[in-house]
């Protein structure tokens, strides 16, 4: 992630969670489970207190991104 004032990809890694959902390097992070995060700040502390004291992998985690110049919506959960 970028650190700035928007929350940018910059880097995926393999197997992870990002990777799971589907984020690629790029990606603009617009809301995480369904919450605005306009600002890196914003988003960090959303996943410190929302995402992080559960996070077991059994819970999807869902995102909306802009990619290029298109909203898309990404998610953890299997397909």
């Amino acid at each position: 992630l970028q650190i700035g004032e928007r929350l940018q990809v910059i880097n995926v890694v393999e197997n992870s969670l990002a990777a799971k959902a589907g984020l690629e390097p790029g990606d603009r992070i617009l809301q995480i489970n369904g919450t605005y995060v306009p600002k890196t700040k914003d988003a960090v502390a959303f996943i410190n207190a929302e995402i992080a004291p559960t996070l077991d992998h059994s819970q999807p985690i869902s995102f909306l991104v802009i990619r290029g110049r298109t909203a898309v919506q990404l998610s953890t959960a299997s397909s």
